[in-house]
């Protein structure tokens, strides 16, 4: 009786669930065992939490690839194993849930320059060369330095523009006026910052200084003066003399002409012009003797302005009164060939003068419209004109480089290029 009883307890407590030694619940195990990243779960296996799959094998979700992760949309969403995190974007701060613009040009103009504007952008901003400079806004470099000012004296005193001329370190210039009380010719040398009193002008009573008659060119070869027009004149520095160029005669006398010295080839080159537009001539030094320059124009010029860079016998002419004032050809002297290249993209109107920089071509357009550069390498204009000081009235070179001469309308301010990009 007392083995039944006994029998009978084991067996209820069985039943009831009570584990022994030994004794393992098979209904809580997973078999088989779950893969990484997941967890059992009353016998099945569960991907955790930011993964996905069977159980067995699971895999990273990418959060970031919906919804950029629930990150702002300012921010970076970082996918992580099992999660991702948010951090704000360039420019913007906060805890990449939310983010917020920093306005960099509060600081320090924003890192730009100080000759320059800052602006500020949604994450960053951007930096611009205020009027005068050129650069890309980090780093602004003026167009123009001033390099001497003249109280009292006009280069443009009749608005019929000035002359000017580089003979080696120093520069000639004088205006045109019909007013014999404002004409005057004086030097500026670049070298020991002295300016001349009035120098010679030239003898008689009507001088290529003058708005009259065939408008006159200003020329040097580096030693004499020559002014070439109504009249033929050179200027001896040095001796502070006028003389005749008794070689200037017709045929070869020409207005509004287009003019270069070509150092290479030692001559002048007198292009286009009134009532000759289509053809060119030549003075050879030393001797002073005309002749035609061969080959026509490809376009008509006159009143244009000319460089011939040196190193080369190339000369270049751009503007004037025919086609639109955006012409510019090219030319090898003694050649046939006359080339025309690129047009401006503007009218350049009756330009008040032509030189290089850093491998580029200058041209001084007319009625203040500015300073445009041509690039001969590519054969192409910069798209728009460089600012000019106020009263530009005659651009020129000296000693290679590119000075420039305003009238204030109570003195004349001298500038000397310095960028242009």
């Amino acid at each position: 009786m007392k083995v039944f009883a006994f029998a009978m307890l084991i067996a209820v407590s069985a039943a009831c669930g009570s584990v022994g030694p030994g004794i393992v619940d098979a209904a809580v195990a997973c078999q088989p065992a779950c893969g990484a990243n997941a967890t059992c779960q009353a016998g099945t296996c569960a991907c955790d939490d930011g993964f996905t799959g069977d159980g067995q094998t699971c895999t990273d979700v990418d959060e970031c690839a919906t919804g950029n992760g629930g990150c702002a949309a300012e921010a970076v969403c970082t996918n992580t194993a099992g999660g991702n995190t948010c951090a704000c974007g360039a420019g913007y701060t906060g805890d990449g849930m939310t983010c917020a613009d920093i306005d960099e040009c509060a600081t320090n103009n924003g890192g730009c320059a100080a000759e320059a504007t800052c602006a500020n952008l949604p994450g960053s901003r951007v930096c611009t060369c205020n009027p005068g400079q050129v650069g890309d806004g980090v780093t602004c470099r003026p167009v123009w330095t001033r390099v001497a000012t003249f109280p009292g004296i006009r280069i443009n005193p009749d608005n019929f523009g000035g002359l000017a001329v580089g003979a080696g370190s120093k520069l000639f210039f004088g205006p045109r006026t019909n007013d014999p009380t404002q004409t005057y010719l004086r030097s500026y040398d670049l070298g020991t910052g002295q300016l001349s009193g009035p120098l010679a002008l030239p003898t008689g009573s009507q001088t290529d200084f003058c708005a009259c008659g065939l408008t006159s060119v200003f020329l040097s070869n580096g030693t004499t003066l020559y002014l070439l027009g109504n009249f033929g004149q050179k200027y001896d520095p040095g001796l502070n003399r006028w003389a005749a160029v008794t070689s200037y005669a017709a045929p070869f006398q020409r207005g509004e002409a287009a003019a270069a010295y070509d150092a290479v080839s030692n001559a002048f080159l007198l292009v286009g012009g009134r009532s000759n537009e289509g053809s060119a001539i030549k003075m050879q030094l030393p001797g002073e003797a005309f002749s035609a320059e061969p080959g026509t124009l490809p376009v008509g010029m006159s009143s244009g302005v000319g460089f011939a860079p040196a190193g080369a016998p190339i000369t270049f002419v751009a503007g004037g009164d025919l086609g639109g004032g955006k012409a510019l050809v090219s030319h090898t002297t003694g050649s046939t060939g006359w080339t025309r290249l690129a047009d401006a993209p503007q009218s350049l109107s009756r330009p008040d003068g032509m030189g290089g920089f850093m491998g580029k071509l200058w041209v001084l357009a007319g009625q203040g419209q500015g300073l445009f550069v041509y690039d001969p390498m590519t054969n192409a204009w910069a798209p728009g004109p460089l600012p000019t000081p106020p009263g530009a009235t005659v651009a020129t070179m000296v000693a290679g480089d590119a000075y420039l001469l305003a009238d204030t309308g109570t003195a004349t301010e001298l500038y000397r290029l310095t960028a242009i990009q």
